[in-house]
Order: structure tokens, then sequence, then C-alpha cells
């Protein structure tokens, strides 16, 4: 099965490690030669180096529906599937429609997005929901400053590297967050217990799962990156007369949090004053917020 002019067909696969066998690689470099060779002519080694770069020669050989027009998505999808798995080509053909449907400037900067976000299965959820025509789709919600509310949707997203909160007083022991979340949620716990006593963590991340079915993808809990607090023997709507209510709203953005629903906001924000609700966007978003006294949502509008 050795055909002397497919040596270099041969060389990329060895040198992938990904085949044990010798008689493997020889037919699959065969194969790759005979049909590149058929579709490019004289640009078929570049082809096939780009395929076993990125691992989609198998795709290619296995999947009749493979669309070199769609290579650059390929490359981004492919890791978020199973070896042997070669559904992402038929995938990838549904995305580019819905995202051509969405009317999106640049559908593969928005693929990126979603690929560096969502796995296999939250990513084919979001892409394959329909939605309402005054909602849109979250494409990067692992972004600090991105908004995820009745109209804007993350599908059952779950967020990278949650740990688990400790040194901090919360009502039960397994609560998580997303991790730059939780160590500047540390970081102010640590500073306000010095001044005052009795800050209770009540609610931080939330899995999709666990959610009202109504809720999923509409509830920025789900980010990792929203608290809700409140005190220690306190009636719990009485918490924003209380001092660590005003000082976590004249402190909280030095540590990257903000006030989520501030007061005179609602026609904004889509919902009334809650001194409870406090989502971490990084300390630099932060404080600019704060200096201006605006929200999230005007904060993107005015970046839109």
């Amino acid at each position: 099965d050795f055909i002397l002019k497919n040596y270099q067909y041969y060389n990329l696969l060895e040198k992938t490690e990904r085949y044990s066998k010798k008689q493997d690689i020889l037919t699959t470099g065969n194969v790759l030669s005979s049909r590149l060779s058929y579709l490019f002519n004289d640009k078929a080694y570049t082809y096939c180096e780009t395929l076993i770069e990125n691992y989609l020669e198998s795709g290619f050989l296995n999947n009749s529906n493979f669309n070199f027009d769609y290579l650059e998505y390929y490359k981004l999808i492919v890791g978020l599937y199973d070896i042997g798995d070669y559904s992402y080509v038929e995938h990838v053909a549904l995305y580019v429609d819905r995202l051509n449907e969405l009317n999106i400037n640049n559908p593969l900067e928005a693929f990126n997005q979603l690929t560096s976000c969502y796995d296999q299965k939250s990513l084919y959820h979001l892409m394959t929901k329909s939605i309402n025509d005054d909602q849109t789709l979250v494409f990067n919600p692992s972004d600090l400053s991105s908004i995820v509310d009745y109209k804007h949707y993350i599908g059952i997203y779950e967020p990278d590297e949650l740990i688990l909160v400790q040194d901090v007083t919360r009502i039960k022991y397994s609560m998580y967050l997303r991790g730059d979340a939780y160590i500047a949620l540390l970081e102010m716990f640590n500073e306000l217990d010095k001044e005052l006593n009795g800050f209770l963590l009540k609610k931080a991340y939330v899995a999709s799962d666990l959610m009202d079915h109504q809720a999923i993808g509409y509830d920025e809990f789900q980010l990792g990156l929203s608290i809700e607090v409140t005190k220690q023997n306190t009636p719990y709507d009485k918490f924003d007369e209380t001092e660590i209510a005003a000082w976590l709203e004249n402190n909280a953005y030095k540590y990257g949090y903000i006030l989520r629903y501030p007061k005179n906001k609602a026609s904004i924000t889509g919902y009334e004053y809650d001194s409870h609700i406090y989502r971490y966007v990084g300390k630099e978003l932060a404080l600019d917020l704060y200096n201006k006294q605006i929200t999230l949502e005007e904060y993107e509008l005015i970046k839109e």
C-alpha cells in the first residue's frame, strides 16, 4: 500500500501520533491524497496540512457533507466533539444558516465567541432555540459585561472554573462562583467584616437544571458572577436600611461589584430597586459605572 508520491502525507499523519498502526497511516494518506488531488490539484498537500493540523482529516473522510467553505468554522468547533463524532459537519451548516438569519455582520467572529464559551450540548441548544423578535442570543456570556435577562438568552450555558465559596458567611456550604468573582467577594467580605458584622451570602451561581423551566437562559445567576446578599437576624425587606447595605452601595465597586438594580433605573434594567443583588464586572468597569452612576444596560447602549 505504500505509494512513494504520498510519502509527505504519511509523514504528516505519523507526526500527529494519532495513528498507532502503520497500515492506518498508509490507508488514510492514500485516500487523502486521492480525494484532495481530485478537488484541489496542485494545492492538495496544502489542504491536507490544514486538515491534519486541525484534527479535521477524519471528518473530511467520514462525512460526505464536509464543506471546505466552512473550514474556518470547523477549526473552531471540532475541539468540542469527541473523537469519532463527525456531527460537527452538519451542525456547522446549521449554525452558519442561523447566524445569517440573525443578520450577524461578522458570523465567523461571532462563531469564535460561541465556541469559546459554550460546550457542544449548550451550543446546540442555543443555536436551535426559537426566540422572539425582541430577544437576542448572547454570544459571549463569559464577558464580564454580558447582560442576561428576558431579552438576552444564554440557554443552558455553564461557566468554566466554578469555585466553591469558602471563608464567607453563607446560608449553605455548597455555593459556587466563577473564580474571579469569588476572589473579589472574599476580598470585599474581609474588608466589610472589619467594620460590620452580619453579612450573609444568600445566593450565588445557579445551574440551569436547578432553575424553573421558564427562567433557564434568562437569569444572570447562571453566569456565576451574581450574588444575593442580606444581613443575619434582619428581616429580608429591611436590608436596605442596614449599615451593611449602605457600605456595599458605597464600596462594592472597589472590588469589582456593582449594585445590579439601583434606585430610579427600573425603566432601564426592567427590575425594581433591589439592595440585595450585586454583580461582578471587574474593578475597571465597576469604577466607571460607579463614577458615571449608570447601569450595565446604559453602558452597553453607550458602547454600541
